[in-house]
């Protein structure tokens, strides 16, 4: 099945309130985009996450789902419908930032991507993302029990989304050197929930955490 056709028959943009209720991202793109820059948003959905930006920025928003590029263009974002997985339809060098937010870990080719990625992005810009941490604390401990890792789903319409790649903090680092980045990513947790003592501990550093927030410069 195409992957077009895949998540057009699912729910996709039910996560999106997911994604916006985490407050470390949210400010994490706003430090990252400086005013009058050209950004890219790379799986958009509904252009929620970047509509802040979208006010001081030129904000390209890539989506493989038509309806959710409708809701993207009417948050501010100029849509653009393409399949990451097979390439970005923009010229080298075309962006000051680029934004992949939990988009890595649904390709069967992640490494691909990120390059793709590299490409758009001008000198002295920056790749900026978050990808589920398969060795989150409370997912080493369900490993210990016998159950699977919450980051891995089955499908898009389950809680976790249908990822097929598993990424750690090393993991991360690895596929950035392989991408051509010359630095290794600044990388920084987000908690998305949890008992609060577990979340205290997650919160202390990217390892632990539920998600890996990565932040890439473009030489």
């Amino acid at each position: 099945m195409p992957i077009r056709d895949w998540y057009r028959g699912a729910d996709y943009l039910r996560h999106e309130p997911l994604l916006v209720g985490l407050p470390e991202r949210p400010r994490l793109l706003r430090a990252a985009a400086h005013p009058g820059s050209r950004v890219l948003d790379v799986g958009c959905l509904g252009g929620a996450l970047l509509e802040p930006v979208a006010q001081d920025c030129h904000v390209v928003g890539l989506d493989v789902i038509p309806d959710a590029l409708q809701h993207a263009k009417a948050r501010g974002l100029h849509p653009v419908l393409a399949d990451a997985s097979g390439g970005l339809p923009f010229r080298d060098h075309s962006f000051d930032l680029v934004h992949a937010g939990e988009v890595l870990e649904h390709l069967f080719d992640p490494l691909a991507l990120l390059q793709e990625l590299r490409r758009v992005t001008r000198p002295g810009g920056r790749v900026v993302g978050t990808v589920p941490n398969v060795a989150n604390l409370g997912d080493r401990l369900r490993l210990l029990a016998g159950r699977a890792p919450t980051v891995l789903g089955l499908h898009p319409d389950a809680p976790a989304g249908d990822h097929i790649r598993a990424f750690t903090v090393r993991r991360l680092r690895q596929l950035a050197a392989e991408a051509g980045f010359e630095a290794p990513p600044q990388q920084r947790p987000i908690v998305t929930g949890g008992p609060w003592p577990l979340r205290l501990i997650e919160a202390r550093r990217a390892s632990w955490a539920d998600l890996i927030w990565f932040e890439l410069e473009r030489g």
